[in-house]
């Protein structure tokens, strides 16, 4: 299983150098423990420290010449270990590792345009948590048939974010019972497609203006919160057309996280309202776990307002925070 990669750097050598350097990059990459680090970025939020992380695992293929990253984003005081010498495992759970929260940018989009625009950097100091942004095949997530460059060359990313997963949690402290992800519209599709494969690497997940892009279902029983913009044109809540072309028709969002409700064996469906928030809630679910869909009123984006925060949503629903 291989993937090929976010914004690329490809190398264009004579045959006899490529395979030199092919075996160069694989010494390195074992050396390295599959990842390393570049110098840290500046997010523009005190008490955060970030980092780019580049990702060489089991679905890379150094064949193609191509590098992987993702940007890491952490509490000020937690220090990367410099090289991943502990393998997958990280710190497990029980070792005083945080919780890590993988977040899937949106088409076209980039880790840095996503940490801006989702809020996550602000609320690492204060709810001790690591971010992790994987960086996109030319700004897509191959999801199954959406979206973009990534789709078009069947890029594994399912394998590139379980690599990102074990290289994040090989260089920082991590929970391995609490690693949860979530993503912006496309972002939010490639979320649904990796919990049909690996929902139970994750102790939660959540889709932001999102859908699912590949009729799959859930493999495993987990707590799931869909938000889904009420007059989004692009992503329609209803499912059919999409505003963008070249998109579309898509899945109703409603019948997408009714299936993962289906798939954590879900037996109880209320629905009600907060202002002007529909919220469905399925409960009874196998394994204690819980599923909730958000129709809010907006269009195709991640709201960070006082009357409906996405973020602050999403912490409080996998427990990362207390509702108050």
């Amino acid at each position: 299983m291989t993937y090929r990669g976010g914004v690329l750097r490809r190398r264009e050598l004579d045959p006899w150098l490529r395979r030199l350097t092919l075996v160069l990059a694989a010494g390195l990459a074992w050396l390295a423990g599959c990842s390393s680090l570049s110098d840290q970025v500046d997010l523009g939020v005190d008490g955060v420290g970030a980092r780019w992380v580049e990702v060489v695992g089991s679905g890379a293929s150094l064949d193609a010449g191509i590098i992987r990253r993702a940007l890491v984003a952490s509490p000020q005081d937690i220090e990367p270990r410099g090289q991943n010498i502990l393998g997958a495992d990280g710190d497990a759970a029980g070792g005083g590792g945080l919780p890590l929260v993988v977040v899937n940018h949106g088409l076209g989009s980039t880790p840095e345009i996503t940490a801006a625009l989702t809020g996550w950097p602000a609320v690492v100091p204060t709810d001790r948590i690591l971010v992790a942004y994987p960086e996109g095949f030319e700004a897509s997530f191959n999801a199954g048939w959406c979206c973009g460059e990534a789709q078009a060359a069947a890029v594994d990313d399912v394998a590139f974010l379980n690599d990102v997963i074990d290289a994040v949690a090989g260089l920082y402290p991590v929970d391995r019972s609490r690693v949860f992800m979530t993503g912006y519209s496309n972002g939010g599709m490639i979320t649904y497609r990796y919990i049909c494969e690996h929902a139970d690497r994750l102790a939660g997940a959540a889709s932001v203006v999102g859908t699912n892009v590949d009729g799959c279902s859930a493999s495993d029983a987990i707590s799931f919160l869909q938000i889904t913009g009420r007059d989004d044109p692009v992503v329609p809540p209803g499912g059919g057309p999409s505003s963008t072309p070249g998109l579309g028709p898509f899945f109703s969002t409603s019948a997408a996280v009714a299936d993962v409700a289906d798939a954590s064996q879900c037996t109880d469906e209320a629905t009600g309202s907060i202002g002007e928030v529909e919220i469905t809630r399925w409960s009874s679910c196998a394994d204690g776990v819980r599923v909730e869909y958000d129709l809010i009123p907006f269009g195709h984006e991640w709201p960070l307002t006082d009357s409906y925060d996405a973020t602050r949503r999403q912490l409080v629903f996998w427990g990362l925070r207390p509702n108050r």
